[in-house]
Parts: structure tokens; sequence; C-alpha cells
């Protein structure tokens, strides 16, 4: 068996990861003092093994920058995955990127498309759209956390900018970058990646990205996934009726297969009688013969009676396998969903409601549930206003003591 690579990660896998280093991060006030956290380099076979497996180990000062560098792969490993994912809005968020100018305003109309773009993300009722929205979310919220301790790490809204923005320009493609070619084209396009950067900075310091992405879309997930646990339950209830309906199947076509076996044994044993009783073939009267001969089409017959009940018993028992998966998938799924809602219910003021929400799902939506990291997600109908960006004019200011104070908010949890 070939050794497993980063690119074997699923979606989730990676989404978990990402979540487990930034956990892990913004808790830790030691590790977020570390100076140069986001631009030292790791160790390159090390941050691999990670990816290989697909742990995170548990981050100290020691790796670090080892860690911060499985993040930042992690978020590269996305580019494959986009065109799979086929985000709608992502022409829109490259189209302004490419027409961006070192004016604020359109530095400030940049950010807000891509806040834009992982807003909708959010709330695009597909698990891998999700998971990538929260990803980008997470890894800016990351660099607001990092720039809040500026004053020891050395790391300002700028230069964590100046991290985030390549890797943003490389899943996203907003600007392209020639690895060769006309020098005019190389730079140009160079030109436009900094601004991109200038953009990721104006977004880092909006207000957009202060707590992470759980806490931010917790009513959109909770309602969301309320109602997959609904539609689950549904389909368990489905599933269990359709297996109650093949067992009585199976009782009754292995009553079939035993009747069957005892026709055979009869023609058998008849057709053996007639062909002792009397001697060769052209000894027998017309009469022996002519019955002989529809014992032997009545043989027939029910041998290709028994393999067609043979043929449909083994079909039958392989639709009971596939629905006692199933349904023990369902089980699963059920379990991580509640799950997921108790995570989220620590960021909800208040019970979400569903009221407004229509909680019928198809049984084409159903279709969709093809594991527990790719369910469907059904749409809920919430909505929120994406917060507004407004400039600091003077973006090297120093931060104020309250201004360096984590945010606390819990840990993502794994």
């Amino acid at each position: 068996m070939a050794a497993r690579g980063p690119h074997d990660l699923s979606n989730n896998e990676i989404l978990h990861m990402v979540r487990d280093i930034i956990g892990q991060i913004e808790n830790n006030e030691e590790l977020l003092n570390i100076r140069g956290i986001l631009r030292v380099a790791g160790s390159h076979d090390a941050a691999q093994t990670i990816l290989e497996t697909g742990k995170v180990p548990p981050i100290t000062s020691e790796n670090i920058h080892t860690i911060v560098d499985v993040l930042k792969r992690s978020l590269s490993l996305m580019t494959t995955r986009i065109p799979s994912i086929d985000t709608t809005g992502l022409a829109t968020l490259q189209a302004i990127a490419a027409n961006v100018s070192d004016q604020e305003t359109s530095k400030i109309a940049l950010a807000n498309a891509f806040q834009d773009f992982v807003d909708n993300l959010a709330r695009s009722n597909d698990i891998d759209k999700e998971s990538l929205g929260e990803i980008l979310h997470n890894y800016m919220h990351l660099g607001k956390v990092i720039s809040q301790y500026e004053a020891t790490n050395k790391m300002t809204t700028n230069n964590c900018a100046i991290v985030i923005g390549p890797r943003m320009n490389e899943v996203l493609n907003l600007v392209p970058i020639p690895a060769a070619g006309d020098p005019a084209l190389v730079m140009s396009a160079a030109a436009k990646a900094s601004l991109v950067n200038d953009a990721i900075r104006i977004g880092i310091e909006s207000g957009n990205y202060d707590v992470h992405f759980d806490q931010k879309y917790a009513e959109v997930k909770f309602n969301s996934r309320q109602r997959m646990i609904t539609a689950v339950e549904s389909q368990t209830e489905k599933t269990g009726a359709s297996l109650e309906k093949l067992m009585t199947l199976l009782e009754k076509i292995t009553g079939e297969i035993k009747q069957t076996e005892r026709s055979l044994d009869t023609l058998k044993n008849q057709k053996d009688q007639l062909k002792g009783r009397g001697g060769l073939l052209h000894k027998k009267t017309p009469e022996e013969k002519k019955f002989l001969a529809q014992t032997r089409a009545a043989l027939l017959r029910e041998q290709e009676h028994y393999k067609s009940l043979s043929e449909r018993l083994d079909a039958l028992h392989r639709d009971i396998e596939d629905f006692e998966k199933s349904r023990i998938k369902f089980d699963h799924t059920r379990s991580e969903l509640t799950a997921s809602m108790r995570r989220l219910e620590h960021y909800l003021p208040s019970s979400p409601s569903t009221t407004d929400s229509d909680t019928t799902v198809s049984d084409d939506e159903f279709a969709m549930i093809e594991n527990t990291e790719r369910a469907f997600m059904p749409s809920v109908g919430v909505t929120t206003t994406t917060t507004a960006i407004v400039p600091d004019p003077d973006k090297e200011r120093e931060l104020s003591s309250e201004d360096r104070s984590p945010p606390r908010t819990p840990r993502s949890s794994q």
C-alpha cells in the first residue's frame, strides 16, 4: 500500500487540523508572545510528517514554527479543492482583486469583497464550502489575535498580512503571478499582490474577524445541524421500515427456496425411477417416454427457478447489509451533529429558533449524506449583516494595553 501523503487528507481532516492549531495558539499567551510567530520558518520534514498523519501534536515554543508551517500548507492544500468545491462568488472576488488599485477605497472594497465571499461560504448549505469559509475566516482571526501581541512578537497587522496575504492569493487565485515571462507582467502582478496584502491587513484590522468562525456563525450552523438531525432521524426511521420489509421478503424467499429444493429432489427421484424402469429409452412405451420428457422439462424449470431465487437471495443479503451500514452511518452522523450542536450552544445567547425555517427535507437531499464528513447542509434562512470596514489612518499605531489583551474565546472543539 502506498504511503499516505498530505493530498490524501480529506477536507474534513484539513479543517480539524486548522481548528486544532488555531485553538491551541489563540489560547496560549506564551505562544502568542513568541517573536515572529508567523514569519519564522519551521522544519519542513517535521511539518510533512504531521501532514501525512493529519494529527497535530501539543504546540510548544519548540515546535511552534513547524506547526505554523503546517497551518500555511494546510491552507495551500485547499488550492486543489477549489474546483471541486465550485464556489459561487469567487469570480466576483477575483475580478475585484484584478482591478484593485493603490487607492484606499479600492483596497477597502477588496477587503469587503473577501469578507462577503467568506460569509457566502458560511451560508452556502454545502459542507465543503462551509469548511473552506471556516479555514479562511479563522486564518484571518488568528492574524487578528497575534497582532494584539505585536509589542513582544513584532507581528503587526501589516506583518501578519504579509504572511497571510500570499496564502490567500494562492488559494483563491486572486492575482495570478507568472513564474516567468515578460518582466513587466511579473512586476505588475507582484504589485497587485502587494495590494492584496494591504486589503488583508485592512480586513484583519476590521471587526469581522474578532471571534472565530464557530462563534460568529453559531446560529447559522446550529439551525442547519438541527435540521440535519431531524432529517437523519426521519431517514433512520425509513431505513428501519425498509429493513423490516426486506427481512419479511428474506423469510419468504428462504421458504420458497426450501420448497423448490424439495420439488427438485422429488423430480430427480422421479426421473431416475423412469429412466431405470424398463431399461433403455427405446424400449419404453410412448406414455413412459412422454412422462419422462415432462419430468425433465419440469426439472429444468425448477432448476431455473431455484437459480433465480438464489440470485434474489444474494441480492437481498447485499441490500440488507447496505441498509444496516446506512443505519449505522445515520446513527454516527446524528452523534456527530449532536456533538457539533453542543459545541455551538456555548456561543448562543439563547436557544435559536427555527420557526421561520422550512424543516422539510426531501429524499433527494438524503442522498447527499454520503458520510459524516460530507453530510448535506439544508438551508436555514438566517441572515446577518457583514461588519463594514473602516480603515485606521494610522495603521502602524501603538496598541494600547487593553487592545493587546487576548480575546476570551473558548478553544475550538476538535
